[in-house]
């Protein structure tokens, strides 16, 4: 049988089952004006108040320049404020206003209610077994990289 990376790569296939969840739940943020990628920053500063700009891209696994982006956008949309740290000037820390509160919560009902629509058909123990699957190869990748960027003794 023929190798057809368009139809037997797991690395593709997750790829493509990527995309397409991340395009169905934009759909239901849409009328929030909140893409999913600002929604994870937003929900994680909520999660972990004053955080600097540092630790909220190794939390979220963004690069340092996509988190400035996103912070833009949020800031400029009232939902979240950066301030110097008193401690280390040199340092940022980000911080929810009431409504990006307020909107971070909503939006996680709102995803949840997204995912049930996708898996509604899913039992729990397929659910915890593709989780499962998810987070084994995610594992695998980090344990991967992790030896590949190692220098030679």
């Amino acid at each position: 049988m023929d190798y057809n990376p368009l139809h037997d790569s797991l690395g593709f296939m997750i790829s493509q089952t990527y995309r397409k969840v991340a395009n169905f739940t934009m759909l239901h943020f849409k009328p929030y004006g909140v893409t999913t990628e600002q929604w994870v920053v937003l929900l994680t500063l909520a999660r972990h108040e004053g955080i600097t700009q540092t630790q909220l891209a190794d939390l979220t696994k963004k690069d340092k320049t996509t988190i400035t982006r996103i912070l833009d956008s949020l800031e400029r949309k009232a939902l979240v404020e950066r301030r110097k740290d008193a401690g280390d000037r040199r340092a940022i820390q980000a911080f929810v206003t009431d409504e990006g509160k307020r909107l971070a919560n909503e939006l996680a009902d709102v995803e949840r209610n997204a995912i049930d629509l996708l898996f509604g058909s899913y039992t729990a123990q397929e659910k915890e077994q593709l989780k499962a699957a998810l987070l084994a190869v995610q594992r695998c990748v980090d344990a991967q990289t992790r030896a590949s960027t190692r220098e030679p003794s």
